[in-house]
């Protein structure tokens, strides 16, 4: 968060923000606005996979309409949607970074990087 602090132009000795927080206001409340599920749940337009990981310690898991969506999404998808579990939190790319490279690295992401 550091890294987004600037001294301010107008009080000396005190900082402010970098960013527009009334954007970013705006922007998260445009993302909650949008539902991806269904784009989920389409067949893959190339012979790519789709591959979800999960924070299993996320309680929105466990949320009945998040479970179906994912069903949904599973069975819409031709087999080409796969979820990985991560015994972690929210921030599972912080909690559990080996765990979450492994998963990258085994399931192809290095060849897509070329």
């Amino acid at each position: 968060m550091t890294t987004n602090l600037r001294k301010s132009l107008t009080t000396e000795g005190s900082l402010t923000w970098r960013f527009d927080l009334d954007t970013i206001e705006e922007l998260f409340a445009d993302y909650g606005r949008h539902d991806m599920w269904p784009a989920l749940s389409l067949p893959t337009t190339t012979d790519s996979d789709v591959h979800l990981v999960r924070a299993t310690q996320n309680g929105m898991w466990r949320e009945a309409a998040v479970v179906a969506s994912l069903e949904a999404a599973m069975e819409g998808n031709g087999g080409r949607l796969h979820t990985h579990d991560v015994d972690a939190g929210h921030w599972l790319h912080a909690e559990k970074p080996g765990e979450v490279f492994e998963l990258m690295q085994d399931n192809g992401v290095r060849d897509l990087l070329g």
